[in-house]
């Protein structure tokens, strides 16, 4: 990223955060703070309504950050193309959240007889572990899964970015301890742009419906530590899937 757009992402964040630009460059001076809730509410309208479009533009950035896309019409179809994902990789065990977007896959009929180790992350009362060990537990699991499998809180269209917010049955290790991960978006979940994400999000953190944190990830880990080349899955994942669904996630 040149030194201009740099300059002008970080504007768009600190103007998100409702901090004052000390550049040159006009970003939007909306009142952030004064009324979280309308910009809450305009935000998730918009992705309601320009859902197809959004969708559309996220899959093509994503593309850009150089995740492996996939775009299919229903859950059936986006089963069929998780079962070829996991075939190419010649997968032997799996680790994922347990949550709405997941759990539409059926992972035990979809993979049954296969020999394929399931491992989906249980909430509190599911399992009889303190809290430190139960970390220990899925941290050991996580580090030696072949993939990873979540689905997503929100996606951002101009980044070509997966939110994932850690709740119950949700951990961002399963997004970043396997080496190979696969997010689930769905038509209605993608935000227009970084600075309709953090008004959803403040708006969330203010009213209590949420906690404050959140992975933004977009594309395969990167680093340019060792002699500033740059290297694919140093930190995190090295392949990574998208399954674009093209219908909304169904009302629980």
């Amino acid at each position: 990223m040149d030194q201009k757009l740099r300059t002008k992402f970080l504007d768009r964040v600190k103007n998100a955060l409702g901090r004052v630009s000390d550049s040159g460059f006009d970003v939007k001076k909306e009142q952030f703070f004064t009324n979280p809730e309308l910009r809450y509410r305009d935000a998730m309208t918009d992705s309601i309504e320009n859902a197809v479009n959004l969708i559309n533009e996220f899959e093509g950035n994503a593309l850009n950050q150089g995740w492996n896309t996939y775009k299919v019409s229903d859950v059936s179809r986006a089963r069929e193309v998780l079962e070829n994902i996991l075939n190419q990789i010649e997968c032997k065990s799996i680790v994922c959240t347990n949550e709405q977007a997941v759990n539409l896959m059926q992972l035990d009929g979809l993979l049954s007889g296969r020999g394929i180790d399931i491992c989906k992350m249980k909430s509190d009362d599911q399992i009889n572990l303190d809290p430190n060990e139960k970390e220990q537990y899925f941290r050991s699991v996580a580090k030696i899964a072949d993939v990873g499998i979540t689905g997503c809180d929100f996606a951002v269209a101009e980044t070509g970015t997966v939110v994932v917010i850690p709740k119950t049955g949700v951990s961002r290790l399963v997004s970043l301890a396997p080496p190979v991960h696969v997010a689930i978006v769905f038509l209605g979940q993608v935000v227009r742009s970084l600075d309709e994400l953090f008004a959803i999000r403040r708006y969330q953190i203010v009213s209590g419906s949420k906690n404050g944190y959140m992975n933004l990830i977009s594309g395969p880990s990167r680093s340019g530590d060792i002699e500033n080349i740059m290297i694919q899955g140093v930190h995190g994942p090295g392949d990574v899937h998208l399954i674009l669904v093209e219908q909304g996630l169904p009302t629980e």
